[in-house]
């Protein structure tokens, strides 16, 4: 009876401390899964791609304000070509007969301003540095083999258009080089609005939704044909002397340490400053086209984020994107702008006849056909302290293949009853119209053309 009664605490004892571990066992448990389960520690912002600066968000934030400060290099590389139609044949083939090369170097001062809760007025001016452009004979055909003499005699032939009872003309003539005079100046400024409809770190459920509207207004006087070797003293300008509307929509949602992102714009462009250039006056004319292209693009990526300290304000990430741009038919400028605008070809300064006016001289723009561009963007982002912020981008961009003239040979004007001219029937010839570049087997291609970027950005948060 003694050794029970003696036993009885001990097993109480040991039954109590197994109880007890068994709880702090599981409780243990619990908390580890919980830990698992709870969202990582994020910054309170989106991806650069969908983020909006605010103001009058609580009393120790009442405003937000970024400056930046971008410098970058942009290069394009492409081949130029001609149709060739040999007498007799139906098929129309083409010849290359230029490389094409354009590079610019400019600083972009920005600015970004929180107008109120998630939205936010930004404003870009850039200050082109550089702007040059040239065209030479292809590599294969600046040599002095035979293969390489008999290559530069064949587009020699091909940019011949003999004129009646003169001597053969060129359109243009690459060899050994022929360049534009470089531009340089503020081409541009932009202005634009982004509002912040949700925003996933308000309200979780949902993802960051942007929409934005931009305007493009340009400055200064616009781009004019011009040679660099030209004898006269000619001004090349140095804007598109356009006006251009942006509207698009963005999404992102992050998870964990990736946030994808989606966005879709369109942009359409018209004659402002270089009204006159695209759409010249004058009585009696008439014109087929003359409305710039517009460009429909969608963007896919996501921004990676191997480190962040939310307590420190840094946060280091790696942006990876692809868009896709679809870029409509119009009259635009070209890589042929300087030197087709400058031609001495006589086809060219003398547009077929009119039913009546004076003739519409030529200027280098030209009627582009529809084309495609596929673009890959790497940045690297770095929050270096809570109030700045560096940024690295590298972009290579692919334009397809397509015409770089065409315009139509008749307007949609009907005719007038006492026309005489059969070229167009019952319809109006287009004043733009020049048979010697326009014409099928004489048209101006893209065959290639690929484009580099890379730009260091510093902004400053405050």
């Amino acid at each position: 009876m003694l050794g029970r009664v003696g036993q009885s605490p001990l097993r109480l004892v040991i039954c109590s401390l197994a109880v007890a571990g068994f709880i702090a066992g599981g409780s243990a448990g619990l908390s580890r899964t919980a830990a698992q389960d709870k969202p990582p520690y994020l910054f309170l912002e989106p991806t650069e791609y969908t983020d909006v600066i605010d103001a009058f968000d609580g009393p120790d934030d009442p405003i937000d304000f970024n400056v930046r400060l971008s410098f970058g290099r942009y290069q394009e590389n492409s081949s130029i070509s001609r149709e060739r139609n040999p007498a007799g044949a139906f098929a129309v083939d083409r010849v290359h007969v230029a490389d094409y090369q354009a590079v610019r170097s400019q600083l972009v001062i920005g600015a970004d301003i929180g107008l109120y809760k998630d939205l936010m007025l930004y404003g870009a001016l850039p200050l082109v540095f550089s702007d040059t452009r040239e065209l030479q004979l292809p590599a294969d055909a600046r040599c002095d083999s035979p293969a390489c003499q008999h290559r530069a005699r064949t587009i020699e032939t091909t940019l011949n258009d003999p004129p009646p009872q003169s001597d053969p003309s060129p359109v243009f003539n690459p060899s050994p080089m022929i360049a534009g005079r470089t531009r340089s100046g503020v081409p541009a400024v932009d202005v634009g609005l982004a509002w912040g409809i949700t925003n996933q770190y308000r309200e979780p459920g949902l993802p960051t939704w942007v929409v934005i509207a931009e305007g493009r207004f340009s400055v200064g006087s616009p781009m004019r044909a011009c040679l660099a070797e030209s004898e006269s003293k000619c001004d090349p300008g140095k804007s598109r002397g356009t006006t251009r509307l942006l509207l698009g929509t963005r999404w992102s949602y992050r998870y964990r340490f990736i946030e994808p992102y989606l966005g879709f714009d369109h942009a359409f462009e018209w004659a402002s400053g270089a009204s006159e250039a695209f759409e010249p006056q004058g009585e009696g004319h008439f014109f087929a086209d003359t409305s710039l292209p517009s460009v429909t693009g969608l963007t896919i990526g996501g921004s990676i984020v191997p480190w962040e300290h939310r307590g420190r304000f840094q946060q280091f990430s790696i942006d990876v994107r692809g868009r896709a741009e679809y870029v409509s038919a119009g009259r635009d400028y070209t890589p042929l702008f300087d030197v087709l605008g400058t031609s001495g070809n006589p086809y060219l300064s003398t547009p077929l006849e009119l039913e009546a006016g004076t003739p519409v001289a030529f200027n280098g723009l030209t009627q582009v056909d529809a084309y495609a561009k596929l673009a890959l963007n790497l940045a690297l982002a770095m929050q270096a302290a809570r109030y700045v912020r560096f940024r690295v981008d590298l972009n290579v961009s692919h334009a397809t293949q397509h015409l770089l003239t065409g315009a139509a040979a008749c307007s949609a004007a009907g005719r007038d009853s006492d026309s005489t001219s059969d070229q167009c029937g019952d319809k109006q010839p287009n004043a733009l119209y020049r048979a010697v570049i326009d014409q099928p087997g004489q048209r101006f291609a893209l065959s290639s053309d690929i484009a580099y970027s890379l730009s260091a950005t510093a902004t400053a948060q405050f």
